[in-house]
């Protein structure tokens, strides 16, 4: 026997389970979303699965608790529970990563596990037994340590209770081989020491399938690079229980034909592989598959047959066996956009569904990665990442019958759709009773978690079906189907639900044989419209693997309500043909079907839907002494007898009951109460009895049996209008006298009709205070209009209003206050019933003007240059009805109005000239107050131009405060106001009068070039500018040329000439300082005689221009008189 359930994917990363219906929808059978298995923050945890036989499965991951990567594993049984610990079991931490794990079954409840070492890449592997207790060395055992490389390692079981693993190696050089290698359930290498080789061929394989052979080998697959990487092939070899290579050496080419053949799959049918690859023999990648026999001769056309070969790619296939010796083959296409495609082939290579397959799902954006499972049925269950939303991952599932006919909702089945959920690729695995298990690795929590969800749907019911109604306290039968013999059910339990949330309280069968398709049970006491039957399929250990849960439908225990008889009464006289009455009853549940009527425990009269009968000449009693009953029936079957059984004395009386008068209401009267009191005499019957009296209304029966002892009523409710009435009286032999009158009576409770109010119409505003209201006419179709009231603050202030009027004015003395209002108006018809008006509408009275208030600009007396000067003024208020709007008057006419704000424009240019201005405000009743007027002169002609003087244009003068002067110049209209003189745009002087046309530079100017204009203004503000004038200063120093030094001789006079000159032709005026007492300065001289002894000195000469100085000092050497000696001895 081939297995298929030890093919793993190690990129796998959350568990779902799936299983088939033939609703709509997957059911799932755990939390929404799927379960946690374990968390890591591994980006890629490189998870594997396998079933565990018995509806769960176990899984092995990465993970990263203490840093680097080791590897853990997980049985998750059929319930969804963790049963290896909260953290699973541990099966390598040795140091550095351990990574890319795979699994297998052992058969025997515990499991093979194997990874490549990062560290000295080598292949190790770890078993564990039913208790997830590792029995071979801590951190696994080494299968291969030969040199170079070995990776990607694969493990299937042997179907001896042992296992072969499969790997990438890379012993003879830098291309990579696949070795294998056999254990046993001690771990004992049953094959050569490091493995045995698969291929050896040159060039690089990889990509490899496995799955075992049944009997101690294995079948492996994979993509072979031996004719180059432009030319990779798809190659298959099967190894012996011995790990002999049993087909050609180094591998069957399962196609080699042109160009790329990548990525292979495959699955055994029994006695045969069904191999499926991307092929780009076309130019571009299409979907081949082969079948190969287990001597290894292909058995389809050289190099396979297309499954789908259209343009575009077609990528990521998957294939499964049918169940009928072919293939079921699932792809990702992009022919459109990336969309799911399937195609069904025989065991001889024909397509049965849609040529070029047939489309899964083709939602919007993508839908990648598919993986499919078998139903068991010939059909398959497909699993897929899904990018519908355009933001993050999904993953959906569908299932397809063997016709190729989607099963599930159009467009599949959301197994996660939690944002950014489906972070890795996942996995796919049969739970062996029809079902799908789905992995993935899930980032919802920021992390790398592996979650897993189960959903099982090949159990449907067929009865009771949706909406069915059973009978309480009857056998029912409840049936299901499924649609798979081939389960892991040990038994089956049946509950109910009546209520919602109550947790299927009700037992209806336990252990019951999962081929069994029916369970019997009578449901006593149960009444709800919400029952629901659970079936839940139990594994051999006793865990729940699947739930399915039936439509709500309806369960009715409890027969129609309680009623009585009516007529005839007990121990009655009555004739042969008597009328029976009774109560009418309900049935609160599944609802009331019919009524049966007995006479002497006999059936008489069937599927009454009223509450009388009167018999049928052939139903006519004899004479005597009868019993009568009545059931009523409900929808649901169930039975309720009336509370009595009466008897009654069947006779002949032909005679009527005596003759009676109607007595009130009086006839062809009015009254606007609906349900009057009728009167009438009492009538009498001297034969079988008066029974009752029947009251008519409009000439229709309106109550039937009316006590004989009673001759008034009040229970009838009449309609608005004329009436007829009479009263029967009916004896109990059925013999009838109506009364001798047929009365009329009117009804009218009807109020007139709706109708308006006019004026004044709602928030008016209003100066009178005696104002007119009118309102729409109403009218009255009944006894007539009778006449109109006005009610003002809900009190009434006018009454009897003549109907004829709809408006009216008040008088002095109900002159209104000032403030707001309400007002309505009632209309009262002939019998005092009224209709207020459909609107009670507000007004106001305000006899006051709004508050004092004043101008403020242009001020009084003022001047303004612009044509549209801005007219501002205070605000004010109104303390009753508000303030409306501003106007704007201007020289006595109206300039704006409507005006919110206290400022506003002209509504068009001002004249040059005087002009007065006001400003009305007007409150919402139209009361006015004007501010006092403004008046002013609007000027918009600057004064006329005038000219500058001097300094002349572009002149240079040699003072630094020079004078500057101008024309003078006048207005005409609003009158000169004053100069400003600028120099550089500087304002240098203001306010300078229409005779002020010079100034003088109040502090020196410094050398250079200048500007400078005169601006005259007039009252108005309106400014002529004169033209520029520009200017240079040139100031320059005096230069002394005199002698620095100078010679003068002891007793002989000194004179020491000052000279210079001026670049500006200045007056030069000289100064002496610090110099001796002997010198004495004057003009431009400083004279002086030294005496003997002088010693030598120096004096300052200062020469200035008025601006600027120059200064010298001057060194005078003094030098001194050899005198004749002079003779001092005496004679």
């Amino acid at each position: 026997m081939f297995s298929r359930f030890n093919k793993t994917a190690p990129w796998v990363i959350l568990v779902m389970v799936i299983f088939i219906s033939t609703g709509s929808h997957g059911q799932f059978q755990w939390d929404a979303n799927g379960i946690k298995v374990a968390s890591t923050t591994i980006a890629q945890v490189n998870a594997g699965a396998v079933p565990d036989g018995r509806g769960g499965f176990f899984t092995v991951y990465e993970a990263n608790p203490s840093g680097d990567t080791d590897i853990y594993a997980r049985w998750i049984d059929g319930s969804g529970n963790s049963r290896w610990g909260s953290l699973g079991t541990v099966i390598s931490v040795a140091g550095g990563d351990q990574k890319f794990p795979s699994i297998a079954s052992d058969g025997s409840g515990g499991v093979f596990i194997a990874w490549q070492d990062q560290v000295s890449g080598d292949i190790y592997a770890q078993h564990l037994d039913n208790n997830g207790s590792a029995t071979w060395a801590a951190n696994g055992i080494v299968i291969c340590s030969a040199t170079g490389d070995q990776s990607q390692v694969k493990i299937v079981s042997d179907g001896g209770g042992g296992a072969i693993l499969v790997w990438v190696d890379k012993r003879n050089g830098s291309t990579s081989d696949l070795y294998a290698q056999r254990v046993d359930i001690s771990g004992s290498s049953l094959w050569t020491l490091n493995g045995v080789p698969i291929t050896t061929a040159t060039g690089n394989q990889s990509s490899h399938i496995v799955i075992g052979d049944g009997v101690g080998g294995v079948f492996v697959v994979w993509q072979d690079y031996r004719n180059g990487y432009s030319n990779i092939d798809i190659y298959a070899q099967r190894l012996s229980s011995s790990g002999i290579q049993l087909w050609t050496l180094d591998g069957l080419s399962v196609c080699s034909a042109s160009l790329n053949q990548m990525s292979p799959d495959m699955d055994t049918t029994g006695t045969h592989l069904v191999i499926c690859w991307e092929d780009s023999r076309s130019g571009n990648s299409d979907i081949y598959a082969q079948m190969v026999d287990q001597n290894g001769v292909p058995l389809w056309s050289s190099n396979g047959v297309p499954i789908s070969a259209v343009s575009g790619t077609q990528a990521s296939c998957k294939v499964v066996r049918d169940g009928e010796g072919g293939g079921i083959v699932t792809w990702s296409d992009n022919r459109n956009l990336y969309d799911i495609y399937a195609q069904r082939v025989t065991s001889s290579g024909a397509v049965l569904w849609t040529a070029n397959g047939l489309v899964v799902n083709e939602s919007a954006e993508y839908q990648v990665s598919p993986e499919l499972v078998s139903d068991n049925t010939g059909g398959a269950l497909i699993a897929w990442k899904d990018y519908r939303s355009g933001s993050d991952y999904g993953l959906y599932v569908q299932w397809i019958d063997s016709d190729g006919s989607l099963l599930w909702q159009e467009e599949g089945v959301p197994i996660v759709l939690e944002d950014a959920a489906v972070s890795q690729s996942h996995l796919a695995v049969p739970d062996e009773s029809g079902g799908l298990i789905t992995l993935w690795q899930d980032s919802r929590d920021g992390k790398s978690d592996i979650y897993t969800q189960l959903a099982n749907d090949i159990l449907s019911f067929s009865a009771p079906a949706s909406d069915t109604l059973w009978a309480g306290g009857l056998e029912q039968t409840v049936q299901w189907t499924l649609t798979t013999s081939q389960t892991r059910f040990d038994y089956l339990s049946l509950t109910a639900s009546s209520s919602p949330g109550d947790g299927y309280p009700h037992l209806i069968a336990q252990y019951i044989d999962p081929a069994q398709t029916g369970q019997t049970w009578t449901p006593d006491g149960i009444n709800s419209m919400h029952v629901q039957i659970k079936i839940e399929a139990h594994n051999i250990e006793d865990s729940v693997l699947c739930e399915y849960v039936s439509e709500p439908f309806t369960i009715d225990s409890d027969p129609p309500n309680a009623f009585n008889l009516l007529s005839p009464s007990d121990e009655a006289i009555v004739n042969l043909m008597p009328t029976f009455e009774w109560e009418s009853t309900t049935d609160n549940l599944s609802g009331f079907d019919h009524f049966e009527l007995w006479i002497d425990g006999g059936l008489v009269q069937d599927d009454l839907q009223t509450t009388s009968h009167t018999l049928t000449e052939v139903q006519s009693l004899g004479s005597g002494q009868h019993t009568w009953t009545v059931y009523a029936v409900d929808v649901a079957g169930l039975v309720r007898q009336a509370t009595q059984t009466w008897t009654l004395n069947a006779g002949e009386d032909l005679v009527s009951p005596a003759s009676f008068h109607l007595l009130s209401p009086a006839n062809n009267t009015w009254t606007a109460d609906t349900t009057p009191t009728f009167v009438w005499e009492a009538s009498s019957d001297t034969g079988s009895g008066l029974q009752k009296y029947q009251f008519f209304i409009d000439g229709q029966l309106e109550i039937d049996f009316i006590n004989p002892s009673t001759t008034s009523i009040s229970s009838v409710t009449l309609s608005q209008g004329v009436h007829t009435w009479f009263v029967v009286a009916v004896d109990s032999a059925t013999n009838t006298t109506q009364s001798d009158e047929t009365w009329i009576v009117k009804a009218d409770d009807v109020s007139p009709e709706d109708f308006h109010l006019s004026q004044p119409v709602d928030h008016q505003w209003m100066q009178d205070t005696t104002p007119t209201f009118s309102w729409q006419a109403s009218s009255d179709t009944g006894v007539g209009m009778s006449e109109y009231q006005l009610w003002i603050d809900h009190i009434l202030k006018m009454d009897h209003i003549p109907s004829s009027t709809t408006s009216i004015t008040l008088s002095v003395d109900q002159s209104l206050t000032e403030g707001t209002h309400v007002w309505t108006v009632v209309a009262k018809d002939s019998l005092g019933n009224d209709r207020a008006s459909q609107d009670t509408l507000s007004f106001g009275v305000d006899v006051t003007p709004p508050s004092d208030f004043s101008l403020i600009s242009p001020e009084e007396g003022s001047y303004v240059s612009s044509a549209f000067p801005s007219f501002s003024w205070q605000s004010t208020s109104d303390n009753v009805s508000g303030l409306a709007e501003y106007e704007l008057w201007i020289d006595e006419s109206l300039n704006q109005d409507h005006l919110s704000a206290t400022t506003s424009p002209p509504a068009f240019a001002l004249t040059e000239g005087s002009h007065t201005w006001t400003v009305e405000a007007i409150d919402s009743a139209g009361n006015r107050i004007t501010a006092s007027s403004f008046s002013f002169v609007q000027d918009t002609t600057p004064p006329p131009f005038f000219g500058l003087i001097s300094p002349a244009n572009n002149d240079t003068l040699h003072i630094n405060q020079p004078t500057f002067t101008w024309q003078s110049t006048t207005d005409t209209s609003s009158g000169f106001e004053k100069f400003q003189f600028y120099l550089n745009d500087q304002l240098r002087f203001n306010n300078l009068s229409a005779q002020d046309t010079s100034v003088t530079i109040d502090a020196p100017l410094e050398n250079g070039d200048y500007y400078w204009k005169v601006w005259a203004w007039d009252h108005a503000g309106n400014i002529r500018i004169s033209d520029y004038f520009d200017l240079t200063i040139d100031c320059n120093p005096p230069q002394i040329t005199s002698p620095s030094a100078a010679t003068a001789t002891e007793d002989i006079p000194f004179s020491f000439t000052a000279t210079a000159i001026d670049p500006d032709d200045d007056v030069i005026v000289f100064s002496f300082e610090d110099y001796p007492s002997w010198l004495s300065p004057s003009g431009n001289q400083i004279t002086g005689t030294p005496v003997e002894g002088t010693e030598d000195t120096s004096f300052l000469v200062i020469a200035t221009d008025g601006l600027f100085d120059d200064s010298l000092l001057v060194i005078v050497i003094v030098q001194s008189v050899n005198d004749p000696p002079e003779i001092t001895s005496s004679h």
